[in-house]
């Protein structure tokens, strides 16, 4: 999944693009929630599946339907909760390079992912101004909790975050039209 930092940069972006954002704050806190739920297997409604056929893997990641079914886009944090559902199922169906997850183990998919975002990060914030210092002692906490639960460790491997890829993905990802959104995946329960 994208890292917080990429979720914050999208976030940013976004309200630049959506006037009608008027709490940012509850947009922003609802966007990095799913990542700082216990569960997160709940909080991104995943479905159960191996990780031996890592693309299937990751496309079951994320379902925005049952989230559609429980919850409504009216309020801004719960915006924030949706593009962030949005993002990730995009970053795993879309952005990721398939050539790549179908050569790789999920444990070399992970390390991967974690060595690339210790890389990419500090261009992100400095990128995007992000407001780290609301957020910074958060997202270590929760990044040294993942590395530790799932045995990462971030020694040197593959980048597999393009920057300039990465930029327009967030570029696209902030234009987003959140009710269109709603309306695909409102009744479409294999999404």
């Amino acid at each position: 999944m994208p890292g917080i930092h990429i979720h914050l940069a999208i976030a940013k972006e976004y309200v630049k693009h959506h006037p009608e954002i008027k709490n940012q704050e509850a947009f922003f806190e609802g966007n990095i929630a799913p990542d700082f739920c216990e569960d997160k297997k709940k909080s991104h409604y995943t479905k159960e599946t191996s990780n031996k056929d890592l693309i299937n893997y990751l496309n079951n990641k994320v379902h925005l339907y049952p989230f559609l079914q429980t919850k409504n886009i009216k309020t801004e944090y719960n915006k924030g909760i949706f593009l962030h559902l949005i993002t990730d199922k995009l970053f795993f169906t879309k952005f990721l390079d398939k050539k790549y997850l179908k050569s790789v183990t999920y444990s070399e998919y992970i390390n991967d992912l974690y060595y690339s975002y210790e890389c990419i990060n500090p261009i992100i914030i400095e990128n995007y101004k992000l407001p780290m210092e609301k957020y910074e002692k958060r997202i270590e906490e929760n990044i040294n909790k993942m590395k530790k639960v799932r045995g990462i460790i971030t020694k040197e491997k593959n980048n597999i975050l393009e920057i300039d890829k990465l930029i327009e993905f967030i570029n696209e990802v902030s234009l987003i039209n959140l009710e269109e959104y709603q309306q695909k995946y409102k009744e479409k329960e294999g999404d």
